[in-house]
């Protein structure tokens, strides 16, 4: 008898929910889960290989703008340095340069949105005046403190609209604390406020994924590679304000497309110097 599968079949159950919803909401729960082995180790790998070794972003990117650089149709991003520590900004709407990249990234967005209790595409597709997750994959070499420690949608948001406790952060492992990289890397502040290092203490590896609650403090320090460490590698998936399309140029009209020849040919014809 062939199986029939429905809509609900490739979502998370309500028994399953309550108890993810328990650990990142309660104040008995940690404020974060661990879904160890999200992707699988040849992906991982894959993914990696990719950014680290085969991306030329000089090529199929643009360097980021300082202001207001999402808008409907933008480029793909990446800043910092082709040889050190750099980030890929990668829309949804732009080029697919990697399809696990983009596959991945799609399915981590689907699964924080349903556990966040939010329609998933919401923040699928660009709109002015909206937010849309923009993945990132980011590679950080070296640096003390890279992320200073901050919180975001929390009570001490100065716009009262950018509160939302309920907001989630994902991120992707995608390389090995101490075979990797050294040093902390991603710290996290517990519900109880306790400090957690999540790859020294929870023991991730690449392919592990972390949702957070994004209202926590949180921070990025103190990470050194030494010979031939790629860094500590993950994937990060930040709603970004999207603002208005940019203006083509000039503006075209009838007359602008004409070439210059036959605009002198018409003259001549209907008598105009």
């Amino acid at each position: 008898m062939n199986k029939i599968i429905t809509f609900e079949d490739i979502l998370l159950s309500g028994k399953e929910l309550d108890r993810i919803r328990r650990e990142l909401y309660h104040s008995s729960g940690p404020g974060f889960i661990i879904f160890r082995e999200f992707v699988r180790r040849q992906i991982a790998d894959h993914i990696v290989e990719y950014w680290v070794r085969q991306a030329k972003p000089e090529v199929s990117h643009t360097r980021i703008k300082p202001k207001n650089p999402f808008y409907p149709g933008c480029p793909a991003y990446f800043a910092g340095s082709l040889e050190g520590s750099r980030t890929y900004y990668n829309p949804f709407w732009g080029p697919i340069f990697d399809v696990a990249t983009n596959e991945v990234s799609l399915a981590i967005s689907q699964l924080r949105a349903k556990i966040e209790g939010k329609a998933f595409g919401r923040e699928i597709f660009p709109y002015p005046g909206g937010k849309c997750t923009v993945p990132r994959v980011v590679i950080t070499r070296s640096g003390k403190t890279i992320v200073p420690p901050h919180s975001d949608y929390g009570m001490d948001e100065p716009d009262p609209a950018n509160v939302d406790l309920a907001r989630l952060q994902a991120t992707l492992y995608l390389s090995e604390h101490q075979k990797d990289y050294n040093g902390s890397g991603f710290v996290f502040t517990r519900n109880d406020g306790k400090q957690v290092c999540f790859a020294r203490d929870e023991k991730l590896v690449s392919g592990d994924l972390v949702l957070w609650r994004y209202p926590n403090q949180h921070e990025v320090r103190d990470i050194s590679v030494v010979g031939d460490q790629i860094g500590f590698v993950r994937m990060l998936f930040p709603p970004e304000k999207i603002g208005a399309p940019q203006k083509m140029g000039r503006k075209l009209s009838l007359r602008s497309l004409v070439p210059a020849p036959m605009k002198r040919i018409i003259k001549k014809a209907i008598g105009v110097k």
